[in-house]
């Protein structure tokens, strides 16, 4: 599991944006295919990093 996937599994579990749930699994999905550029991985990564650490998760 890539640490993209783990961020949105994470931000899936502790329902940090509950009302995104849906587009989060897609956008995980899409992961996993290998369908996302490096450009939109990183800016993932680092957006979900600040959310989980804003929610002190």
């Amino acid at each position: 599991m890539t640490e993209l996937q783990e961020l949105l599994d994470a931000c899936i579990r502790q329902e940090i944006f509950p009302d995104l749930k849906e587009e989060l699994e897609y956008i995980k999905s899409q992961e996993h295919a290998g369908k996302l550029s490096p450009e939109t991985r990183g800016l993932l990564v680092c957006k979900l990093k600040q959310a989980l650490e804003k929610n002190g998760r």
